[in-house]
């Protein structure tokens, strides 16, 4: 099973079906908006976004029937029916996110990658070397300093 870790925002206008009318009661959250938590994109991590938003409105319903409404079952839904709308909503905001190539952490050829993990590259086997005039050879701060980069800038904010 595919595990969808990272920082997540679920923009709910755009992924979820649109909620049958035939139901008495309606969601208190209208119009779209955004459910946004660091880890595991699962029904817990869902809640706990949804709640930050759910507290902030007059609603004559709970938390627990607002999601279920929100999502288009019935209200005495089960946890399993609401586990598996949640897992939809993950996977589809997965496939349409935005995905950085690995290749941008070290910026070499496609092979690099799998020579790198099968410890043929020069990253390898370099040692570094003080030079008697003090100059630093085979210094792997500075020959891989792309990814510090990639890591302090796009790595940290890309999924």
């Amino acid at each position: 099973m595919k595990h969808l870790y990272g920082f997540c925002t679920l923009s709910i206008a755009t992924i979820l079906p649109i909620i049958s009318t035939a139901q008495k009661l309606s969601p208190c959250l209208k119009g779209g908006f955004s459910i946004e938590f660091d880890g595991k994109c699962n029904l817990e991590n869902f809640l706990q976004g949804y709640k930050n938003l759910f507290e902030h409105t007059l609603c004559d319903h709970t938390l627990d029937e607002d999601v279920r409404l929100q999502l288009g079952l019935p209200i005495d839904a089960t946890n399993v029916d609401l586990k598996a709308a949640v897992r939809g909503i993950c996977e589809i905001a997965w496939k349409n996110s935005k995905k950085t190539p690995y290749a941008y952490t070290h910026n070499k050829d496609d092979q690099f990658e799998q020579l790198y993990y099968n410890g043929g590259t020069y990253w390898n086997e370099e040692v570094e070397t003080l030079l008697e005039k003090g100059e630093r050879t085979n210094y792997l701060k500075t020959d891989a300093a792309v990814v510090r980069q990639f890591y302090s800038s796009r790595g940290q904010t890309a999924p």
